[in-house]
């Protein structure tokens, strides 16, 4: 039986390939678990890295993780980023019914947040807004123009 866990990032996963689908992109799906990114989309004939991520919305802010955790030794766990392991950040919210792309060096080491309505203090500066992130509107072309690896 699957866990409510793997089956939210199964949903997420789903989600992502049908929408990178729908624009029209050849998506890819590695083989077997413990690879450090969840799909490849072929992008103007350059392969990109995507890892999926699950978010949660509360306040008008969708917060995800910008990190996973790889055993270090036995019984610890070591948080680690995905700067050089993936490109981008697909990351889904199933309660709004939203995918949004980011690019992994565009996002902190350790948690992210895009939001979706402005601000009760009506703060504007340095807010990352969903909207720029959307999936079905992301720049991926541009992406991959400006991709060094």
């Amino acid at each position: 039986m699957t866990s409510p866990t793997n089956r939210k990032g199964n949903q997420a996963l789903s989600a992502v390939v049908l929408g990178l689908s729908k624009r029209g992109y050849e998506v890819y799906l590695p083989f077997g678990d413990g690879t450090s990114t969840d799909l490849v989309v072929d992008i103007d004939t350059k392969l990109i890295r995507v890892q999926v991520k699950t978010a949660r919305a509360k306040d008008g802010v969708i917060v995800f993780r910008c990190y996973s955790f790889s055993p270090n030794s036995p019984g610890r766990r070591q948080a680690r980023t995905y700067v050089g392991k993936a490109d981008l950040f697909a990351v889904c919210n199933q309660a709004i019914g939203k995918c949004y792309i980011v690019p992994v060096n565009d996002a902190p080491s350790f948690t992210m947040s895009l939001r979706l309505q402005p601000a009760e203090n009506n703060q504007d500066i340095g807010i990352k807004w969903a909207k720029d992130y959307e999936l079905e509107t992301f720049d991926f072309p541009g992406f991959v123009r400006n991709i060094t690896r």
